[in-house]
């Protein structure tokens, strides 16, 4: 088995401000893996600020960002 250096998702719990990453929850190489983990971020924390970005830092889906 290879170890990954690289991975395509991350998925971060943030700052009430959105200005800093509080917890790196997981990196993930698969896409609906990425979702998956995402999802279960939210529902185990559910008033937390939460990302599911690209490695490259674009934002595919947050939670938690004030209206």
């Amino acid at each position: 088995m290879k170890d990954r250096k690289q991975f395509s998702y991350r998925v971060d719990m943030w700052d009430a401000d959105g200005h800093e990453i509080i917890d790196h929850l997981a990196s993930v190489h698969d896409f609906e893996v990425a979702m998956a983990t995402y999802h279960a971020a939210c529902l185990r924390w559910p008033a937390g600020r939460i990302t599911l970005r690209q490695e490259d830092g674009r934002v595919i889906v947050e939670r938690g960002v004030p209206l």
